[in-house]
């Protein structure tokens, strides 16, 4: 057997077990009783052995997701999967809820407004209103980028707790974009540490060439990250303004806080 067959058996693994976790769930959700659903039942309705279906389900009640009855024995879902769907739901909303405070961010600084996200180790678009300049930034919702590049990866980045900030760190490739990218762990850390003491982050040229964006945190009230937001325009026009822009982007994420 060569290393590359190997190394796809490896992965196949993984894969195969989610998928079988992820139906479970979904046959919990809809064929669950009050007294849950024993493991047999549940074997059968995901055509998987006993003792398979039996390890997964002490996974997900592991994991927080499944409840076993002490009296009827049977598997029923928590209450978990209904918070990460108010979560999610909540987090769909916050585009809506933050577009006029963006809109005045764009008038008030003249330049292209962003709003991102963090999914893993990188950085979203979520939001994008354009400048009413000439001048348009190759940018689009949807579109993922590298959090080090970015002022709105870095003003994610400063917001976050020590620990996990250190953590996501050893997951970054730190890959160069242009030839000011900082690609030094050491450097990136200094960075962010500048991020929060001035308030804001910049991005100089570092994820495009000629492209300057400034970017500060959306903190809601528990402390948590939400995402960020950014105003980006050619460094021709954006130099000299940093600061200026800086605390423009810096008071929207503090109004916008309130909301939040």
């Amino acid at each position: 057997m060569t290393q590359a067959t190997e190394g796809t058996k490896a992965a196949a693994a993984p894969t195969r077990t989610l998928q079988r976790g992820l139906r479970i769930l979904e046959i919990l959700a809809t064929e669950s009783r009050d007294s849950g659903l024993g493991v047999t039942e549940v074997a059968t309705a995901v055509d998987l052995d006993k003792a398979t279906t039996n390890r997964l389900l002490q996974t997900l009640s592991t994991l927080g997701y499944a409840y076993k009855d002490p009296d009827s024995k049977g598997y029923r879902l928590t209450g978990k999967l209904l918070s990460l769907s108010e979560s999610f739901q909540s987090n769909l909303d916050v585009p809506r809820r933050i577009r006029p405070f963006l809109e005045q961010l764009r008038d008030e600084t003249g330049h292209t407004v962003h709003f991102g996200i963090r999914e893993l180790n990188r950085v979203v678009y979520i939001l994008k209103l354009e400048s009413t300049a000439s001048v348009v930034i190759a940018s689009a919702i949807g579109q993922s980028m590298p959090m080090h590049t970015t002022s709105l990866g870095k003003a994610i980045l400063a917001g976050m707790p020590e620990v996990e900030r250190e953590a996501l760190y050893s997951t970054l490739t730190l890959e160069r974009r242009t030839d000011r990218t900082i690609t030094d762990l050491r450097r990136l850390r200094e960075e962010i540490a500048l991020t929060q003491a001035r308030g804001y982050s910049v991005d100089d040229r570092e994820n495009e060439n000629s492209v300057t964006c400034v970017g500060s945190p959306l903190i809601d009230s528990t402390g948590a990250v939400v995402g960020a937001i950014s105003a980006s325009g050619p460094s021709y026009a954006v130099e000299g303004r940093v600061e200026e822009l800086g605390r423009l982007c810096q008071g929207t994420a503090m109004t916008i806080r309130a909301l939040l």
